[in-house]
């Protein structure tokens, strides 16, 4: 490998991710990560699985929630709908009767 293959990244980095803060903010990134590490290295797996089927069963039952109001809300909405529709048929077969009678 030439030497000017290995800093050609650099040409092509931009140069606002050379400030300061971009640097803080990669380093406190790192720090968090190496947290992240070291508390799933202290964690077994059957910890690791009864947290993630923890979690999936929160999701679930969120979902399960919503579906139920959504489909609560579709009903209501055909109920109007229906009613509307109903009412629309009511008033074609006045509206029907009173040209006959004419």
């Amino acid at each position: 490998m030439d030497a000017d293959e290995g800093y050609e990244y650099l040409l092509g980095m931009r140069l606002w991710s050379l400030t300061e803060e971009r640097v803080t903010k990669l380093a406190e990134q790192g720090l968090a990560k190496q947290l992240d590490l070291e508390r799933l290295d202290g964690t077994s797996a059957e910890q690791l699985w009864l947290a993630d089927l923890e979690a999936f069963a929160v999701a679930w039952e969120s979902h399960a929630a919503e579906l139920a109001l959504s489909e609560s809300h579709s009903a209501k909405g055909e109920k109007a709908v229906a009613k509307r529709r109903t009412g629309r048929v009511k008033i074609a077969a006045a509206t029907s009767a009173g040209l006959e009678e004419a």
